[in-house]
């Protein structure tokens, strides 16, 4: 028998609020025959001319929130190569797969990929924290030996983890953002190519920096150049230095390419690669209109928009660094 040639019934979750009580069997509004399991019913072949309502009928059951979790078998020595392709589960754009077939979630000298979570539901499958789930290896975290592992068992825990609740009302009240700052400890030579930067019109002779100065005792401490909304981080650096020479150096431009290029924090918000911070706003929940798709836009400009400022010591040291910053909320 091929497990996942038919799976029923399924695992569901759904979201109800915790003050309503529990499920009853009186008032389940869902019934088996609400979750699709892959297979026309026998019955609907009268039914060819409602074609259009059964449609609508499974894109309202996707209004669940359903997980299907466990020890499917599902690799080779249960589910061979060839069976996938009749395996209707498997190819249904609706359920989205979350342990991919490389994995081995057995503790034996097997390597097979038997435990699976499969997904459903819109709500559900834009939770799901974009790699993180994982095996839990627990004989790595608690030291076991082989033989103390198969005593726990013959297969490693998977886990998922959902994004947290977001308070809303608190993150319009602040505002976050995620920089790195990489100073110069050798000091620029001259003190007139600092003063430059302020003294140059904001526009194309100043590369587009806005600078400004800081005083202390009414004397002039430091410049600060400061470029919103960059696209292109490293192209901003050139300009500058094209515009600015002698101030910021190529080891600190290599740098800053090392943090910008090497980390995955500096990630725009849509790629599912940038690391996850629970309970961060990462996305506007907008419905499919004009004005909504607008929003998101305006939205996706502000978050993760980066900013680059260079700031520049007009007192001994003259030294100087550049950060580079993420809007995160």
């Amino acid at each position: 028998m091929k497990p996942l040639k038919r799976l029923g019934p399924y695992t569901r979750c759904m979201n109800r609020p915790a003050d309503t009580g529990d499920w009853s069997d009186e008032d389940d509004k869902y019934d088996d025959d609400d979750v699709h399991d892959g297979y026309d019913d026998d019955d609907d072949d009268d039914d060819d001319d409602d074609d259009d309502d059964d449609d609508d009928d499974d894109d309202d059951e996707m209004d669940l929130d359903i997980i299907i979790a466990g020890d499917f078998n599902a690799d080779e020595g249960y589910v061979n190569r060839e069976d996938w392709k009749t395996i209707v589960l498997r190819h249904d754009k609706r359920f989205k797969w979350l342990i991919k077939d490389s994995t081995d979630t057995t503790t034996g000298n097997t390597d097979r990929a038997y435990d699976r979570f499969v997904v459903a539901g819109q709500r559900l499958i834009k939770s799901v924290v974009p790699g993180r789930t994982t095996v839990f290896l627990f004989d790595k975290v608690y030291n076991l030996t082989y033989e103390q592992t198969r005593k726990v068992s013959d297969h490693y825990p998977i886990e998922m983890e959902l994004c947290g609740k977001v308070n809303k009302d608190l993150q319009k009240q602040l505002s976050s953002c995620l920089s790195v700052t990489v100073a110069q400890k050798t000091p620029v030579e001259q003190e007139r190519d600092i003063r430059k930067i302020y003294r140059t019109i904001t526009g194309p002779k100043s590369a587009h920096y806005k600078s400004q100065v800081s005083y202390e005792n009414s004397r002039m401490t430091e410049v600060i150049a400061k470029r919103e909304d960059v696209s292109d981080v490293m192209a901003a650096i050139r300009e500058f230095q094209t515009a600015f020479p002698k101030v910021v150096n190529d080891e600190t431009l290599e740098m800053v390419r090392a943090y910008v290029e090497g980390s995955q924090l500096f990630l725009p918000p849509s790629n599912p690669e940038r690391p996850y911070i629970y309970g961060l706003v990462a996305d506007d929940e907008t419905n499919d209109t004009r004005a909504a798709s607008k929003k998101a836009v305006m939205a996706e400009k502000k978050r993760g928009a980066l900013d680059v400022t260079v700031t520049a010591r007009l007192q001994e040291p003259l030294t100087c660094s550049v950060t580079v910053s993420m809007k995160m909320t």
